[in-house]
């Protein structure tokens, strides 16, 4: 399995249904929203600066929060990103019932 999992998520539309998992228990069913070229933040002239790719996920469905995830915030229908500067442990795909890519 590639380790780059913007590879993965290009290969499937806009509007395709996962199931995303990380390490610390959180996990959401969500589909994609969009991919796009993005940046951590700092200028560009700062030490540190970088750009990477994202997808962009609406989330349906939050299925696990867990007491050492920091996302426990995030809600149902809001947009959440998903890229290798936090990656997840697993993406499931729902239509084929796979897993498509681990950590």
């Amino acid at each position: 399995m590639t380790k780059d999992i913007m590879k993965i998520f290009a290969k499937y539309p806009n509007g395709e249904m996962f199931v995303v998992e990380w390490e610390d228990g959180f996990k959401f069913e969500g589909k994609i929203d969009t991919l796009h070229e993005t940046d951590n933040g700092l200028d560009e002239d700062e030490p540190g600066y970088k750009e990477y790719h994202a997808a962009i996920f609406k989330i349906k469905k939050i299925i696990a929060h867990s007491q050492e995830s920091r996302k426990w915030n995030i809600e149902e229908q809001q947009l959440y990103e998903v890229s290798m500067e936090e990656p997840p442990l697993s993406l499931y795909h729902v239509a084929t019932r796979e897993i498509v890519w681990k950590y």
